[in-house]
């Protein structure tokens, strides 16, 4: 358990509204499960330029 008394092992899948950052930076916590997100959000963080800061 993790101080929100939440237990993270007991997700199945992670669904990423968006691909920025702050929506997703925390994604690695989540090692081994599904993770969704629209189509067209994986298109645009992949191949604009200006979708996220990528030092991020």
């Amino acid at each position: 358990m993790n101080e929100q008394d939440f237990d993270i092992g007991s997700l199945d899948i992670v669904v990423n509204t968006h691909l920025h950052f702050d929506h997703c930076g925390g994604n690695h916590l989540f090692a081994g499960k599904p993770t969704y997100v629209q189509r067209q959000e994986l298109d645009d963080a992949r191949n604009q330029d200006d979708y996220t800061i990528p030092e991020w």
